[in-house]
């Protein structure tokens, strides 16, 4: 039930974009979207909300140039390691 309610800022912000992605999966449903093409869409927001990308190349998404430097914001905002935060709340 804790990882329901997390007190973690960037876990609840991945919940709601979990949240929303199913919102907007629902409205695109109701629009008249085939359900191949739904599920095709769905599914790449949800695998981006979840990556197990290098944490290089997702510092390079968010714009920055120093892995390191984005590892010790991560820390700053979230109290762990961006690595730890995935061995807790990733889902592989």
């Amino acid at each position: 039930m804790r990882e329901r309610l997390p007190l973690n800022e960037l876990r609840a912000l991945k919940n709601g974009l979990v949240i929303l992605n199913t919102l907007l999966r629902l409205s695109a449903e109701q629009g008249g979207l085939t359900p191949m093409m739904l599920h095709g869409i769905s599914s790449d927001f949800a695998r981006r909300i979840d990556t197990q990308e290098p944490l290089a190349r997702i510092a390079e998404k968010l714009g920055y140039d120093d892995t390191s430097y984005f590892i010790r914001v991560f820390r700053r905002a979230s109290g762990m390691t961006p690595g730890r935060y995935r061995n807790l709340y990733g889902k592989g």
